[in-house]
């Protein structure tokens, strides 16, 4: 029979409403497991964690996913897959940073949540917790896990969990995952999607929490004040990498003072990533001119990888580097099926 680990960090499938204003506020999860009885007649052997302090997702910081790597690698060698309860809002954000920080992985790794709570009648928890131990659980030919990577399972869809994000905060279909396709799906059987799984590695699981979260993210936008920016930036001594969120195909007008930005950018041997702001498609510079002049200041691109996998992947790689060149090369290599190279 399999054991899987079910670990609640908090988030709404585990809140309750209380008070005089009905504020929603994470409550014990040995409330929520008698709410689903369901659990007793999987054919598994099924153990909870909770933390003790469960929190809203939008407290997640680096520090939580260091907590949970630990957990996950720790309790490695006695459970056959896991699956981990979690806020919506930050969810994409710890899949991706778990999946840079347990490498080589030969279990499934599933974070899913909720968008109303447990104990609401038309809550999507339920289903959403009970499939994901249900894939938890499954197994190939040679009865070794099926599914040996970090995911996201919502509303019926199975994705890889560095390559989503949260696209709506009311439908039950909360995340989308453009650049890459599902894993598996579920309906009347559960189907797994075998060539979009991520190959199995020979390395044994390693489990790499350093991290640098002293990196910046901006966003472009018409109008932008490039050089207020590049004043701001000039005293941001601790900055360790930043992350421009442009147009389109990774493309960025070609402002004196955004070269100013980037040049010293270059001078203080800061690695500045593309990212495009578009949800679908990769950047590609040099596609266009007004992208092909970032190739000057060496700019580093993003390819197709979501905000989320660029920002936990630039602090996790950010202390493994020994200088910006392999930075730029190990950012650029797909580690965890985060990007594809075009």
């Amino acid at each position: 029979m399999k054991k899987i680990l079910v670990i609640y960090t908090g988030g709404t499938i585990g809140m309750a409403r209380q008070g005089s204003d009905g504020a929603l506020v994470p409550v014990e999860f040995e409330k929520l497991y008698a709410l689903i009885p369901e659990l007793q007649e999987l054919p598994a052997e099924i153990h909870f964690q909770s933390w003790e302090k469960p929190i809203d997702s939008t407290e997640m910081t680096p520090d939580h996913w260091v907590r949970l790597a630990h957990q996950i690698f720790e309790n490695y060698a006695f459970f056959d897959g896991f699956v981990v309860l979690h806020g919506s809002d930050t969810m994409a954000f710890t899949a991706s940073a778990l999946s840079f920080m347990l490498r080589h992985l030969k279990k499934p790794v599933i974070l899913t949540g909720s968008q109303l709570p447990i104990n609401i009648i038309r809550t999507d928890g339920k289903e959403n917790l009970l499939t994901s131990i249900e894939i938890a659980m499954l197994s190939d030919e040679k009865g070794d896990p099926l599914v040996r990577e970090v995911c996201i399972y919502f509303e019926y869809k199975l994705y890889r969990g560095n390559r989503t994000y949260k696209h709506s905060s009311e439908s039950f279909k909360a995340y989308k995952s453009p650049n890459y396709p599902l894993l598996g799906e579920a309906g009347l059987e559960i189907k797994i999607y075998r060539q979009n799984l991520l190959p199995s590695s020979d390395s044994p699981v390693q489990l790499s929490t350093a991290y640098e979260s002293n990196i910046l993210n901006i966003s472009l936008f018409p109008g932008i004040n490039f050089q207020w920016m590049r004043s701001a930036l000039e005293n941001a001594h601790h900055l360790k990498a930043l992350i421009l969120l442009t147009y389109g195909a990774g493309n960025a007008p070609k402002n004196p003072e955004l070269k100013s930005l980037l040049k010293m950018m270059n001078d203080r041997k800061i690695p500045v990533i593309n990212i495009s702001q578009c949800k679908a498609g990769s950047v590609a510079m040099g596609k266009y001119e007004v992208s092909h002049w970032l190739l000057d200041y060496d700019v580093i691109s993003g390819y197709d990888m979501t905000r989320e996998a660029a920002i936990t992947k630039a602090m996790c790689t950010l202390p493994i580097a020994k200088d910006i060149t392999e930075f730029k090369k190990l950012f650029q290599s797909p580690l965890a099926g985060e990007l594809t190279i075009k």
